[in-house]
């Protein structure tokens, strides 16, 4: 059946007001609202760059911006794959009662994220402003590499909560791994300590949350990198392939999943 543009319309307004309805619960009765993300993100931030910057003996100015876009970007990835791994169990009583698309879920929890995520980049745009002079073309490149690392995100997003919701224990398993893959990610560390030392840059190369993060904040750093650009939108095309192979495999199958 050929969905119509009002159809669509629906389909993303209804993800919408339930994102938008998250947001509100968590923070009701809270004048500051998702702000305190913000300001507890900034809290962070602050007390991160003095300890490392010493130790890591880079330009304070640099290495502000450096953790702030890479430390706001993992908690973007981080939070959005760990709801996905929820996605299907946190809305289960939808799904047994209301006969909607179970996909509304899955962009549920990425609109819900990227309403965060722009709470948070009032702190990447006060950065970049103080400490760098970006161009159009930096920001350009910026909104890019969002919009193709929020696409990856809902294809990882997709076989999160069609795996999670069947096997229960891979939610306990992927926080474990998360974990691991933010300490082995350039986020608070540099990549200056591979300089003269080759044996250990493998890290970098065979680890894909490296690209997603670069990808955001190379441009506003001033230094784009278009090969990661390309690397990670041709990514996309198995990635979605794959996912939505295993989702019209196995939708149907969630409800008696999630009992």
């Amino acid at each position: 059946m050929k969905l119509k543009h009002k159809d669509i319309f629906y389909f993303f307004f209804q993800a919408y007001s339930l994102a938008i309805l998250d947001i509100k619960i968590r923070y009701r009765r809270s004048y500051l609202g998702a702000f305190w993300i913000t300001i507890s993100t900034a809290i962070l931030i602050a007390t991160l760059s003095l300890i490392f910057f010493i130790a890591l003996k880079s330009s304070p100015q640099n290495y502000f911006v450096y953790l702030t876009v890479g430390l706001i970007t993992w908690k973007y990835i981080e939070m959005t794959l760990k709801d996905y791994s929820y996605c299907m169990i946190e809305n289960q009583q939808l799904i047994k009662q209301v006969s909607i698309s179970k996909f509304v879920y899955i962009i549920r929890i990425i609109l819900r994220n990227i309403i965060i995520f722009l709470h948070n980049f009032i702190i990447i745009l006060l950065a970049v402003l103080i400490f760098k002079n970006p161009t159009l073309l930096n920001l350009l490149e910026f909104f890019l590499g969002f919009i193709i690392l929020t696409l990856n995100l809902v294809w990882m997003g997709t076989l999160l909560s069609i795996i999670c919701a069947r096997f229960r224990d891979v939610s306990e398993f992927l926080f474990n791994i998360l974990q691991i893959i933010f300490y082995l990610t350039p986020i608070i560390w540099t990549t200056d300590i591979f300089i003269g030392n080759d044996n250990f840059k493998f890290i970098l190369d065979l680890n894909l949350f490296f690209y997603l993060i670069e990808i955001i904040r190379l441009p506003l750093l001033g230094n784009a990198n278009y090969n990661y650009f390309i690397f990670m939108t041709l990514i996309l095309i198995p990635g979605y392939i794959f996912s939505f192979f295993i989702y019209n495999k196995y939708k149907n199958k969630i409800v008696f999943w999630v009992q």
